[in-house]
């Protein structure tokens, strides 16, 4: 069962590369506290989509794409 959980946490990582909070989603199966973050990060990451016209957009879409990846770490190193 943990090394399932390991797995998961991994390809959550990898799958924070291209859509951030996603992977979080998918490796919050362990960590429910980390569940709610997932989804505060996709939702962030879809509302950077528009807002890229307006080049704020990119700055956030980094910031969160950043953030969903230290949460994946967090979660593997625990």
């Amino acid at each position: 069962m943990k090394n399932d959980t390991k797995t998961e946490e991994i390809v959550g990582i990898i799958v924070n590369l291209f859509l951030p909070g996603l992977g979080t989603i998918i490796g919050a199966t362990k960590h429910k506290q980390y569940m709610t973050q997932g989804i505060i990060q996709l939702a962030l990451a879809i509302l950077s989509i528009p807002l890229c016209l307006i080049l704020i957009g990119f700055i956030l879409g980094f910031a969160i794409w950043v953030w969903a990846l230290i949460t994946s770490i967090n979660m593997l190193n625990e």
